[in-house]
């Protein structure tokens, strides 16, 4: 509910967020000239109160112009950003590690994690998603395919950098809860499901085309996919369905030829950069969704990355690489960047 109802004030919440910035700045005085406050203590500091109309988040159309938070003032803000996402990253590593500890490492771990484009504003808790792929104890991670895109000709993308987390040695898996033709109308009208209707196939020929489309694209990326039927209305209840499946499904044996795509063109997102943006949605559905399934509308081969791995050079060389969202770099950074792109005499397009 975050996205209605913004951060959650408890107390538990506040004393966590106290000792995360204990932990970070180590002593107050730092935490004072971070923050410009010379009054404020560890015991003291407070989770950010929103700007009045902050939330729910639902203007897709947000007419203001400060899209960042402003350092001097809202180094708050940038805080609890971080924190939120170090604190849901760390439960699911967790949890990773008291499964393969009392299973003597014989099952496989698997999270929702990592929906750094489609989760809209700062604190979703997504944006960790680099210390979850150095994790050894996550095996695989999962989410919905992006919810925007998914009608029939839709892009129906990734929420994740899909080709970083495979490039980590881990599995991504799309979880089809695909809106068909075959849904019970009465099972959806009472259903407090949100986005039940989005992109609704009209007939079978649709169904099976969105479906299939959904099969090619994980299997392009060198993914995985299950199918959900997310309010047991009867999304897949067709014999014609599960007989399209059962041919698709030597695309993925493992005998079969290497389907994961060269890319011609990398899309590549910085986490960091997301924590410092204070405008929630508009800035999400503008420079990630629509840059993500505008670059795979062109007709080439993308690749959907993190920035650390194209800096780190393990991202591979392309013709082109598209940056949505590099906007809080280090000196550092900026240097390696620009070694690369010369290195690779890449086309590069700043949104």
């Amino acid at each position: 509910g975050y996205r209605e109802k913004g951060p959650d004030y408890s107390r538990a919440n506040t004393r966590r967020f106290q000792t995360w910035l204990r932990e970070k700045y180590c002593d107050q005085h730092s935490l004072r000239a971070s923050w410009r406050r010379p009054e404020i203590s560890f015991a003291a500091a407070e989770i950010p109160q929103p700007a009045p109309g902050r939330f729910p988040m639902r203007n897709l159309t947000d007419p203001r112009t400060d899209v960042f938070y402003h350092p001097e003032t809202q180094r708050d803000w940038i805080d609890f950003s971080e924190y939120c996402s170090d604190l849901m990253a760390s439960k699911v590593m967790r949890w990773a590690r008291i499964v393969k500890q009392v299973t003597g490492g014989r099952k496989l771990t698997v999270a929702f994690y990592g929906y750094t484009f489609s989760l809209p504003g700062s604190f979703s808790g997504h944006l960790a998603l680099r210390k979850v792929l150095q994790c050894k104890d996550i095996d695989v991670l999962c989410a919905p395919y992006a919810y925007n895109d998914r009608a029939p000709g839709g892009t129906a993308n990734f929420m994740s950098p899909v080709d970083s987390v495979v490039l980590h040695r881990k599995l991504w898996i799309n979880e089809d809860d695909a809106r068909t033709h075959l849904m019970d109308p009465d099972i959806v009208n009472k259903s407090r499901a949100s986005l039940l209707k989005v992109g609704l196939p009209q007939n079978l020929q649709q169904t099976l085309g969105a479906l299939d489309r959904n099969l090619a694209a994980v299997n392009a990326h060198g993914a995985g996919i299950w199918w959900m039927d997310l309010t047991a209305a009867g999304a897949f209840n067709a014999p014609e369905i599960w007989r399209q499946v059962k041919r698709r499904t030597p695309l993925f044996e493992p005998e079969s030829p290497q389907s994961q795509m060269a890319p011609e063109v990398l899309v590549l997102v910085d986490e960091a950069s997301k924590r410092h943006v204070g405008a929630d949605y508009s800035f999400n559905r503008n420079n990630l969704w629509q840059v993500r399934d505008a670059a795979l509308r062109s007709g080439t081969t993308i690749g959907y990355y993190q920035l650390d791995d194209y800096l780190a050079g393990a991202a591979p060389k392309t013709a082109m690489v598209i940056f949505p969202n590099a906007f809080r770099l280090s000196d550092a950074q900026i240097e390696t960047l620009h070694e690369r792109l010369e290195k690779d005499q890449n086309a590069a397009v700043w949104v």
